[in-house]
């Protein structure tokens, strides 16, 4: 990945951006350096079990991880910006934001590549020291980095029977989130990895809902596993039903892997249309 530029977010908002080099560009903040950005650690997470041969598989992830920022204060209008002024601004990036967290965003020239979000856990700023600079350390409980924009899949152009995605954008794997709408009463819905047939499938079997038996018209499903948070369920009119409990037993939540990959939608005898579909690029490291 080009990186051109990194700045630092606190509630989406930018607060500081950083120099990469001490020349004269009026930028206050100079990025002396940057640690914690590699894939230092890839842990293998466990996501299913193939329902024929019991295999056991694995998507390779990052856990948490640390970044460290070094950076040398340079005042830019005299009396009114100072050193004291420029460490109080980053006290207040840490201060300010609303859920505790700062987001880091790297840039390619004017393109946001890619962010990671964390937690302050160190501010260190040697006041006595001959070089003014401070260090942040950033606590980042999900390590892998993501797009700062999901990437939309034309849901006309996805097929209903075989579906095709392809990242050609990401280095690690990931979820996805889509939302489809039922045409006609259906028994249940299913989304299988071609590439591990008939390892495993994702399949709801919605039984009785709301007082009503199977997929009703016009139900609409909403499915998400993006990261750590896994969501499902269908909204009938203004109501949402949830439907872990509607989950098949030994059911593996799908994975988008950098490439191609393909599934098989099963929906048995009723009809449906998709309606949106999109995921996070996500890559190791920087």
């Amino acid at each position: 990945m080009r990186v051109t530029g990194v700045c630092l977010f606190s509630n989406n908002e930018e607060i500081v951006e950083f120099d990469f080099q001490d020349h004269s560009q009026k930028v206050p903040y100079t990025m002396r350096a940057m640690i914690g950005l590699d894939a230092e650690e890839i842990v293998p997470r466990f996501y299913g079990r193939g329902t024929t041969t019991k295999t056991r598989y694995y998507s390779p992830t990052i856990g948490s991880r640390e970044i460290v920022i070094r950076i040398v204060l340079k005042p830019q209008n005299g009396v009114l910006e100072t050193y004291s002024s420029l460490r109080d601004k980053l006290y207040k990036t840490i201060s300010s934001a609303r859920d505790g967290q700062v987001e880091i965003r790297f840039m390619s020239d004017l393109y946001e590549m890619a962010s990671i979000k964390g937690f302050i856990t160190k501010f260190e700023a040697p006041v006595f020291s001959q070089v003014p600079e401070v260090q942040l350390t950033i606590f980042c409980e999900d390590g892998i980095f993501k797009s700062i924009k999901s990437i939309k899949v034309r849901a006309a152009g996805l097929s209903k029977t075989k579906m095709i995605i392809t990242d050609t954008t990401s280095t690690s794997p990931h979820g996805m989130t889509f939302e489809l709408k039922f045409l006609t009463k259906t028994p249940y819905f299913s989304i299988q990895d071609v590439s591990v047939v008939p390892e495993w499938k994702f399949k709801l079997i919605p039984g009785t809902i709301g007082g009503l038996v199977d997929f009703q018209v016009n139900d609409r499903l909403f499915f998400s596993n993006e990261g750590n948070e896994k969501s499902v369920f269908i909204l009938r009119g203004s109501t949402q039903y949830y439907l872990a409990d509607k989950i098949e037993t030994g059911s593996v939540w799908p994975i988008i892997f950098p490439g191609e990959n393909q599934y098989t939608i099963d929906y048995s005898t009723g009809n449906f249309s998709w309606t949106a579909f999109s995921y996070y690029a996500t890559y190791w490291g920087i």
